[in-house]
């Protein structure tokens, strides 16, 4: 891609020599933007194959992911999500404006870095604690079908497969 060794070929000038070895840098240049475009498709299509979206209201409480790591605990005993948050407004179309608590300064996050939050009342209504009967003797006994009040189980979660495995 330099110049000739020998100097200028006879009959090429050297105007003709750079135009040319411009030209031939434009096109590597055009060949590796036309790679990158593709392969940014290709990734946002298997991005978009598994993202779930979600949406908050005003009003809704959420967990806020979080990168902060404490020095001397492993990672893997921190706590990823902090909160509960609470949405003030969306902002746009990704964007949420959240913030802790009525006198709290709100900020902006990605709606990535959201996760609602299931309060003890948003649980099984139906299952409130044990239920005590009974039996034939007069004896009571408490229902172990139901669960303890403590326990709140989050609703089951509805898996979707990707578009390409749909009928």
């Amino acid at each position: 891609m330099g110049l000739p060794v020998t100097g200028s070929p006879p009959g090429i000038p050297v105007h003709d020599f750079v135009d040319e070895k411009l030209g031939q840098m434009r096109a590597a240049y055009r060949a590796v933007r036309e790679n990158l475009n593709k392969a940014a498709e290709r990734q946002k299509h298997y991005y978009d194959l598994r993202v779930k979206p979600a949406s908050f209201h005003p009003n809704d409480s959420v967990w806020l992911w979080t990168t902060r790591r404490k020095q001397g605990r492993t990672p893997k005993w921190q706590r990823r999500f902090v909160g509960p948050y609470v949405v003030v407004e969306k902002t746009g179309p990704v964007n949420y404006r959240i913030k802790r608590s009525a006198k709290s300064k709100s900020f902006i996050v990605h709606v990535d870095k959201l996760r609602p939050h299931l309060s003890p009342d948003s649980g099984n209504p139906g299952k409130t604690g044990p239920r005590s009967t009974n039996d034939d003797n007069g004896n009571e006994s408490e229902d172990d079908t139901t669960m303890p009040s403590a326990v709140v189980t989050r609703p089951q979660r509805t898996r979707t497969l990707p578009a390409r495995y749909r009928e």
